[in-house]
């Protein structure tokens, strides 16, 4: 239970995923967290995934969880406050009434935490925080949680230190800090950190003299737009395109690098990614000529709303040469564009049998005149 939503007051509307809780009840983990040696983690794991999996919420594995916690065990602390924390969510049962189960989730997370398990750390704070009524907030106390918790690298406690730091809850806005959390969240694999680290990152660039310096930072940013490129974001795949390609300050050029993160972007339908990765491709910018790319990723320009990308697509495939020529700026091999022009041809129709006709006929076995002169077309906004 921590802030993994964003900027503002939405946190007070935004509940904590139950995959969280879901996710900790993996047999190894509890056998991780409660010092299992690895020699004894195999004979131990079937019985551990039956208690973990289909016990945690059972009232009979509640006296479990509270003896291993009170010898010290912050696997069992942690669980018996998911456990306590169930019980809440869903209004107190007949033993725990919910204020009580609300007052003891609390505990036993702090204890958790005392103890070294980073997770509850995370739930700790998140017990402090926007995530509960106004009346129990207490900023201090959540941001300490979250502290202790960042330090253990649980990636969720990072990212609401972030929060915290852009929103001024517990403390004084503070861009540059809250940069620093978000990109070890961002770095452990948290793909909304890498986000609000691109964002903050932005504000810090834009106001340098509103900010506290930030060591490194068209470094730290770049790393940034990696990881979350590698997360599927593509405006972080673009940004690191552009960095590289120089149209972003502070990072030495690298064409090959530019089209790489160009080629991802695009991959993930940016646009722009798309159209500039095709003029590389044919350019034989940061790579040897493509042809066969370039035609493709014009077409998915096009397709993605680029009308320039469309014009450039029609005149490629319509073999007008000279043109092609001239957007190149240098002498080609016409055998072997021919070449490039048929295989795209032979593929696209193949594809639009698979994709078109499925999109519009819900079948892949209608007739490829029937796909390009209606589906196709549709597609492409030639007819409604």
């Amino acid at each position: 239970m921590t802030f993994n939503h964003f900027r503002d007051s939405d946190l007070d509307k935004n509940p904590a995923s139950a995959a969280a809780i879901v996710s900790l009840l993996l047999a190894f983990a509890l056998l991780a967290l409660l010092g299992v040696p690895a020699s004894a983690q195999s004979s131990n794991a079937s019985s551990a995934a039956t208690v973990t999996a289909k016990t945690l919420y059972d009232a009979n594995a509640a006296p479990r969880y509270n003896r291993e916690c009170a010898s010290g065990s912050a696997a069992a602390c942690h669980f018996y406050g998911l456990y306590l924390d169930a019980i809440h969510k869903q209004g107190g049962n007949a033993v725990i009434s919910k204020s009580n189960a609300n007052r003891d989730r609390k505990i036993y997370f702090g204890k958790a935490c005392d103890l070294g398990n980073g997770p509850s750390c995370g739930m700790a704070g998140g017990q402090h925080s926007s995530f509960v009524p106004t009346a129990e907030r207490n900023y201090a106390k959540a941001m300490s949680y979250f502290v202790k918790g960042c330090t253990l690298n649980d990636v969720d406690s990072c990212f609401s230190l972030g929060v915290m730091n852009v929103n001024g809850y517990g403390t004084a806005k503070n861009q540059s800090r809250a940069f620093g959390y978000f990109e070890k969240a961002c770095l452990a694999g948290s793909s909304d950190g890498c986000e609000e680290a691109r964002l903050s990152g932005a504000i810090i660039i834009q106001s340098p003299t509103a900010n506290a310096p930030t060591p490194n930072l068209n470094a730290r940013i770049l790393r940034v737009f990696g990881k979350g490129c590698a997360l599927n974001r593509g405006l972080h795949c673009q940004g690191a395109a552009m960095r590289y390609a120089g149209v972003i300050k502070g990072t030495p050029k690298n064409p090959a690098l530019a089209r790489k993160y160009y080629l991802l972007g695009c991959k993930l339908d940016m646009v722009e990614s798309c159209f500039i990765s095709a003029d590389m491709s044919g350019k034989a910018e940061g790579g040897p000529q493509n042809v066969d790319v370039t035609i493709e990723n014009f077409d998915k320009a096009c397709r993605l709303g680029d009308d320039e990308a469309c014009i450039i697509r029609d005149r490629i495939v319509k073999s007008d040469r000279e043109y092609w020529v001239s957007i190149n700026q240098k002498s080609m091999d016409m055998q072997t564009v021919e070449r490039a022009w048929q295989t795209y041809h032979d593929r696209q129709k193949e594809q639009r049998k698979t994709e078109h006709c499925v999109k519009y006929y819900g079948r892949t076995n209608a007739p490829y005149t029937v796909c390009y002169s209606q589906s196709y077309a549709r597609s492409h906004g030639w007819i409604k």
